[in-house]
């Protein structure tokens, strides 16, 4: 839950009315509204986490929300219950479509605009990196039928394109320049030097080899003194292209922004076989589990069933 409870957090900072929060949910008054969000994450978003999940307790996404969107709309009174969620597109679909106590799903991970109207209800994406964000209008209805909460508002979208055209707010321009002086002659000293352009858009990373992956993958190997190296492609966040001429330090930075383990162990030829076949096994999707890799060639046919590539 801590990506959703981090982004509760950011609506806590920003507006000043008294919240009742709980662990598992969240609500605020605006403008004589109730306002309810829970946040969702799938279950197999547990395998990329870097760190043990034996002891963590998962239950369906489904099933929560039906049991605290119940809460929130029966017993905390909430004119709008609306999810965060850490999940693909499909399993976004599957709740929309199997529970339909929800006005809104607001989606990551999916690392794309995605924008679709799944029996009343809106599941939205606003793309990756600060391209772009969603402005979500609401406007309040009179609703007849209580029992259906979707119908009491109208809902209008619009998504907007984060360029130069846009004005920035005054207070936050004059603390992004003040560290912007600060980071700037650290984050432009060069660290090296490319003859090439650097792919790292994520539908070519998750896809296929590219020299980026292979570079960081051999280095980390060249570090550690391993046979074999495995990085998997999701711990790569950046989604552009670096120009062939110098690497800059916060080139670097904004490849590998997170700092993660690296895990050193001797395994059997058949374990690293399930590895990679676990690598591939959602291939073509854009996956984070699809490793880059040093020490090890071998090829994979995306006809055949997962984990049998």
């Amino acid at each position: 839950m801590s990506v959703s409870l981090a982004a509760l957090e950011c609506f806590r900072s920003y507006y000043k009315e008294a919240f009742w929060f709980r662990q598992r949910s969240l609500y605020f008054d605006k403008r004589g509204y109730r306002i309810g969000f829970i946040g969702l994450i799938e279950h197999e978003w547990l395998a990329v986490l870097p760190m043990p999940t034996d002891d963590l307790i998962y239950e369906d996404f489904i099933e929560y929300e039906k049991r605290y969107s119940k809460n929130l709309r029966e017993e905390q009174k909430c004119d709008l219950v609306i999810a965060l969620t850490q999940m693909r597109n499909k399993n976004d679909k599957k709740l929309a479509k199997e529970f339909a106590g929800l006005d809104l799903i607001l989606g990551g991970h999916g690392h794309m605009r995605w924008i679709q109207n799944i029996n009343g209800t809106y599941c939205i994406k606003s793309n990756c990196e600060f391209k772009e964000f969603t402005k979500i209008t609401l406007t309040p209805q009179k609703n007849p039928c209580e029992e259906l909460y979707k119908e009491k508002f109208l809902v209008d979208i619009e998504s907007i394109e984060i360029t130069k055209k846009l004005d920035p707010d005054p207070c936050l321009k004059q603390h992004v320049e003040r560290y912007q002086e600060i980071l700037q002659e650290k984050m432009c000293s060069d660290i090296g030097f490319t003859e090439v352009e650097l792919e790292i858009r994520f539908r070519y990373i998750r896809t296929a080899e590219q020299p980026i992956t292979n570079f960081i993958s051999d280095v980390i190997r060249a570090f550690t003194g391993a046979e074999i190296m495995l990085l998997n492609s999701g711990a790569i966040r950046s989604d552009y292209i670096i120009p062939s001429g110098y690497l800059k330090l916060k080139d670097l930075i904004t490849i590998l922004p997170n700092v993660d383990l690296v895990r050193i162990m001797r395994i059997t030829g058949e374990i690293l076989y399930q590895a990679l076949e676990n690598s591939v096994s959602k291939y073509p999707f854009f996956e984070g589990r699809f490793s880059s890799f040093s020490g090890v060639k071998f090829a994979f046919d995306p006809k055949k069933e997962p984990m049998n590539r």
